[in-house]
């Protein structure tokens, strides 16, 4: 393939946005104008370029042809960018439109909603907007940016002291504690964050919230768990009530809430508070043949129980259990020697019961006091249905090993009573500190049917090691189709490919940059690479544009190929996209500054721009591309330990993702 071949394939713009629906005019209008702004049309839908009207309209000059004809050329790239951005059923809203500014003129005027009635209606829906305890904070702060970038088109101002304030009204009562105590560390007005910086502070304490699994005794209040009426007994019976049990003749209760023999209940009212080998002895009361029907809990607290595990912890989390009889995961990829079994129901997890299918071996990590301890879990009961993991604590006593537990947390001993895994209690559950490990070979996990959606670290590693709020940005914008993710998986905090392959400062960026793509363009030379690439070069050539940050990377075997390079990267902005390159900054190095490159430059009138010797800093834009390049490339050739000669595709495959 031809360079010039490959320089438009880099350089074209591949744009995936919806349509423009019912629901989303604003994000719509901000990728539409982008979109117009790229291909330099904007000016056609703004009014900022109105059609040349002629001197003399019957016979106008060959400059004045020329003038409406190149204007009407870009109206309709403008026209036909709008069209192909609008589905099928707001098509109607453009039908009279014959012009670009016409047609985004109509838009505006069905879309925006103008006048008091309007602003009434959006100030009242921003003032009422509330995020409910357990509901997603992210969203809710999207959506009332939404609804101020609504009000400010409208002309309606919402100051920052004042989008502030309604945002931390708006969230709900768990969040008081902590918006309290950081708000009031300062009392002077002009300290207080802005809405950004406190955005910014929310989303890091809602994440790491959710990542824990931390909820506040608040929110579990706000929901109705676990929460104990006043003047009621353990089991939740009025104690001022006179009924009579017809059962056991006692009052508070009825013969159907009855825990005596002959009860609607009997036999599952509170136990004593005994852990270890007299809550085995009664587990093995019960038939071993017969695990998977194991009931450990009231009917009452097993619909509580259910909803706690689905919202509260994640699909990874391992929770301790005091009534299973058997060890159950939902992680099919962790277990060893699985073994089928015919599908049977475990009751007690959650609202529903689910179905095992199969038991094996679980080899699990737990972190005790900042080390790791590995031990595994036998006889595990493969449900994938089940919301989370359980380890029997009555198994661990039938295997020698014991448990203790209070003042808000629980250790897990061996026989030997060293200690193998600690946890801490949330709400009425013993969440502990470990994960499974994976441990099924990869050929053999590629044969198991997966969900669509996968991890946060598994499309961080398909987008070239891409960063995660970039990541997030995506999937939460809907800017690529196909991008489904796991919301039980882990959000990614670190990736040791990454920290690899980072390790340098920052170059300074420039504090002004230039207002039309393809006036200044930042180029550098990296290489002679240790080991040549399948094409066989050994360098690369990078171009940056200062206006739009778009690059592009060509590959050479030799030093002396950068003038080729240099002057058909020049001569196909000037040719395709119709702008004049005027400034070309690059370094001392020879391969520029040639008598080859200095005529040509000056036969174009285009300024060459050098940095002082020794100051790659002054080229920093290049500078620092050519090391996020590299980065990039260096984690993808890690992660997936490819051949070092691979690094050309590695390369070209990361300034693909950049642009």
């Amino acid at each position: 393939m031809s360079s010039t071949t490959e320089s438009r394939d880099s350089l074209s713009s591949l744009f995936r946005i919806e349509q423009l629906r019912d629901d989303n005019w604003l994000p719509w209008k901000r990728h539409t104008m982008a979109i117009l702004r790229e291909h330099g049309v904007l000016k056609y839908v703004d009014g900022t370029s109105e059609k040349l009207k002629p001197a003399n309209a019957t016979t106008p000059t060959a400059g004045e042809t020329a003038a409406i004809t190149k204007w009407v050329e870009g109206d309709q790239k403008a026209q036909t960018v709008i069209e192909l951005l609008l589905s099928d059923s707001q098509m109607i809203h453009i039908a009279d439109a014959t012009m670009a500014a016409e047609m985004w003129n109509q838009l505006k005027l069905v879309k925006e909603a103008s006048g008091q009635l309007g602003i009434m209606a959006y100030r009242r829906k921003f003032y009422r907007t509330v995020a409910t305890e357990g509901s997603n904070i992210a969203a809710h702060i999207t959506e009332l940016r939404r609804t101020q970038e609504q009000l400010h088109m409208m002309g309606s101002k919402v100051s920052d002291d004042e989008f502030r304030t309604i945002l931390i009204t708006s969230l709900p009562e768990s969040w008081d504690q902590f918006t309290s105590a950081y708000l009031g560390a300062t009392s002077q007005k002009d300290k207080l964050p802005t809405s950004h910086e406190l955005i910014a502070i929310l989303l890091e304490e809602y994440w790491c919230r959710r990542e824990k699994g931390s909820v506040d005794e608040s929110a579990l209040a706000a929901r109705g768990w676990w929460t104990q009426p006043k003047n009621t007994t353990q089991g939740g019976m009025d104690r001022k009530s006179d009924t009579e049990c017809w059962n056991c003749h006692k009052r508070g209760h009825t013969q159907h809430e009855c825990w005596s023999k002959g009860g609607g209940m009997a036999g599952q009212g509170p136990r004593s508070k005994k852990g270890g080998r007299a809550q085995a002895r009664t587990n093995q009361a019960q038939s071993t043949n017969n695990v998977l029907r194991d009931v450990p809990f009231r009917t009452d607290e097993a619909t509580c129980a259910g909803q706690q595990f689905s919202s509260q912890f994640s699909r990874y989390d391992w929770l301790a259990d005091s009534g299973m009889t058997s060890h159950v995961t939902n992680l099919r990829d962790a277990m060893t020697d699985y073994v089928l079994l015919e599908a049977s129901s475990i009751a007690g997890i959650g609202d529903q019961s689910v179905r095992a299918l199969g038991r094996g071996t679980v080899e699990v990590n737990s972190r005790i006091r900042g080390n790791t301890c590995t031990f595994r879990l036998k006889d595990v009961l493969y449900a994938p249905k089940a919301t989370n993991n359980l380890v029997s604590l009555s198994r661990l006593d039938e295997a020698g090993g014991h448990f203790d537990g209070g003042a808000g947390g629980i250790m897990l001993r061996e026989s030997s009573g060293h200690i193998i895994a600690q946890g801490r209690k949330v709400g009425r559950l013993y969440l502990l500190n470990m994960r499974a490990k994976a441990a099924m070979p990869s050929e053999e996990r590629a044969n198991i049917a997966r969900d669509d959606s996968d991890s946060w670290e598994s499309w961080h590693r398909r987008y070239g090691h891409l960063g995660f709020a970039g990541l997030e940005k995506l999937y939460k914008e809907n800017l690529v189709e196909g991008l489904t993710v796991d919301e039980n998986s882990m959000p990614l905090t670190q990736c040791e490919a990454c920290i690899q392959a980072k390790h340098h400062a920052y170059p300074k960026e420039a504090e002004d940059r230039t207002q039309m793509p393809g006036e200044l363009t930042h180029s550098d030379i990296w290489g002679p690479a240790r080991i040549a690439s399948i094409a066989g070069s050994r360098y690369y050539i990078s171009f940056t544009d200062d206006c739009t940050r778009r690059c592009q990377v060509l590959f050479m075997k030799h030093k002396s190929e950068a003038f080729k390079k240099v002057k058909g990267y020049l001569t196909f902005i000037e040719r395709h996209f119709g702008h004049l390159p005027k400034i070309l900054r690059v370094d001392n190095g020879s391969e520029y500054i040639n008598k080859d490159l200095k005529g040509w430059c000056r036969e174009k009138g285009i300024e060459l721009q050098t940095t002082a010797p020794y100051s790659p800093s002054q080229n920093g834009v290049a500078e620092r591309f050519n090391c996020t390049l590299l980065e990039l490339a260096r984690a993808m050739l890690i992660v997936r330990k490819l051949p070092n000669f691979l690094w050309a595709e590695a390369v070209a495959y990361a300034a693909y993702l950049r642009n």
